[in-house]
Formats: structure tokens, sequence, C-alpha cells
């Protein structure tokens, strides 16, 4: 038994997402928010909202499928020919993490194969629950490649959600193509016969370890940023889990001191970072539940999403914010 995981880059600041709504959905007023918004709208908190949109413009519990259908074949982008070219699905996801920072993808994937199938499990990466339409999408999108990729012969032996059982299953049987569909499960999760596995892509070439290294060349050149884009970046994703400065450095694999000497160089501090980053965030959900209509937040939750300790932190911040006392 072999047991493999990818997992995502964690700035946000490389998710599209944006693109993906527009090319995808097509709701009428995402586009210029999310155009103004590119780092903070996939933030835990704001993705979360982000969903939530979908739901109130369509009032269709399965637009996560809705919107997996609307993906073009190439909804990849350059990837898609690298995609194409894999020799067969499980080299595909073995190289997975090496172009991750590429793609639209907010989830984390694993995988273990066993004696007759490969279970692959799908988690967000900064922790969150994932909305019933991030996994309905994320479910549909995968079985979508896979027919692409293989044919349409090829589907999945079963697909697990984590939500609990919706009164109708007929949009999933669609969607995923396969009637074993499981709810109340601890994660989303697809099964996979090891056949299709392992199964030689009718489009594979031999053009595919040039265009990987193409594609690692792209992933460099996204990694070679500014400190402070990767610092904001790491605490827009974790702000309301952990953007302690001692969490940030160990992801950056830097000592505290180290962050603290890189930040002061480049001109700025991890506190300076912090205030502006919670202060973009906060502005993002004001601005998102006067055009969406969202309910107003309560200062408690504000607090919460922002990483203050209290509301009492929370008001200091917003005066000075606003410039009054």
């Amino acid at each position: 038994m072999r047991i493999g995981s990818s997992t995502h880059p964690p700035e946000p600041s490389r998710v599209v997402a944006g693109h993906f709504l527009r090319a995808a959905a097509g709701f009428s007023a995402i586009p210029s928010w999310m155009e103004q918004h590119a780092l903070t709208a996939m933030s835990p908190s704001a993705r979360q909202r982000v969903w939530a949109v979908g739901r109130r413009f369509t009032g269709n519990p399965d637009h996560g499928f809705a919107i997996a259908e609307r993906v073009p074949a190439d909804g990849v982008g350059s990837l898609w020919a690298l995609f194409r070219s894999a020799p067969d699905l499980a080299t595909l996801h073995r190289i997975y993490p090496r172009v991750a920072p590429l793609l639209v993808d907010s989830m984390q994937c694993s995988w273990r194969e066993g004696e007759h199938s490969v279970q692959l499990s799908f988690t967000l990466a900064d922790g969150v629950r994932a909305d019933r339409a991030e996994e309905d999408s994320r479910a549909a999108l995968q079985v979508k490649t896979w027919r692409l990729l293989h044919g349409d012969a090829i589907a999945p032996i079963s697909v697990s959600f984590s939500y609990a059982r919706p009164r109708s299953t007929t949009a999933h049987v669609r969607a995923l193509h396969t009637r074993d569909v499981r709810f109340d499960q601890p994660a989303l999760g697809l099964e996979l016969a090891l056949h299709w596995w392992r199964a030689p892509l009718p489009s594979a070439d031999a053009q595919f370890e040039h265009r990987l290294a193409l594609a690692e060349r792209q992933v460099q050149a996204l990694a070679e940023t500014s400190i402070e884009q990767r610092v904001e970046g790491l605490l827009m994703q974790r702000m309301s889990t952990d953007a302690r400065t001692e969490s940030v450095a160990a992801l950056l694999g830097v000592s505290v001191r180290t962050l603290h000497r890189q930040l002061a160089h480049a001109g700025t501090s991890f506190r300076a970072l912090t205030e502006r980053a919670r202060r973009r965030e906060d502005a993002l959900f004001t601005e998102a539940s006067a055009l969406f209509g969202f309910r107003t937040l309560s200062l408690g939750e504000r607090a919460r999403l922002l990483g203050f300790a209290n509301t009492g932190a929370l008001r200091n911040a917003l005066r000075r914010w606003a410039g009054r006392s």
C-alpha cells in the first residue's frame, strides 16, 4: 500500500478566484468586487462568504455542480496540455504538488492505494470546513477532468461528502456519474478503480517531462516574491486561526528573529502587516455585506474573524483605521 499527499501553497494571492467565478458562474456583481480584492478573496472566512453568494444569487443548493459544468475543458489554462500528456492519473497526482501554485484550487489532496482501488481525500488546506457548494464543485471538477482525460467510460466507484444527506441526490448522480454517493463522512472523498488510476492516458505524449519542467519554472518564478507579500499572504489565510509570528515564521522556514530582520530590511514590520491585513479583511466584509446583501457582522464575529482577542481590541483598531479618538 502506498500513501501520497499534496499540499497547496498558502498564499491566497496565488489563487485567481475572480477569474474562476467570472468564467464559471457569471454572477453579476462579483467580477468588479473580486477584481478589487485579488489578495483577500481567498482568505478562509472570505471564501465561505463567496460560496454563500452563489446560493443567494441562484437559490439553487446544487449550484456547486452548475459551476463545475460551466468550467471549460481548458479550465486549468496552460496546465491542460501538461495534464493531457501525463502517462497516467497516478503520475498526474504525484506531480500535482509541484505545479499546484499555478492552479485555482484551495484544497489539499491525499490518496491511499488499496488492492483494487485508490481512495482520494480532499480537505481545505487552512483547516476550515468546506462549504457544501465547494465540496460539490471540487468533486464534480475532479470527475470531469478524469473523464476528459480518459474518455466517458471512467467513473468513480463512490463519492463521499462531509455534509448531511440532502432531500434529493439527482444532481449528485448526474454530475458524478455514480449512484454510490455517501454523506456525513469525515471529508470529501472519491474512490476510483485502480485500473483507471494506472491505465495509460490516450493523450499521453513525450512532451510531458518538458511541459512539467516549464510549469516548475513558472512555480519558481511565483515563489520569488517579496518577504512582505509572502507574509501578508499567510496572514490573510491564517487570520482567524493562528497568525502568530512564530507560526508564520515556521511556515516560511525561518526563525522569528530572522523574519523580523527580513521585514525590517524591507521597510516594514510584522505588526504593520498584521494591521494592514486586518484592515483589508474588515473592509472586504463591509463591502460584501453591502453589495451582496449579507447581514452585518456583529463586533464579536468581526473580532474572531480578524484574530483579535476581544471586541475591545477591535474597537481600538477601528478607531485607528478611522483616525478618530
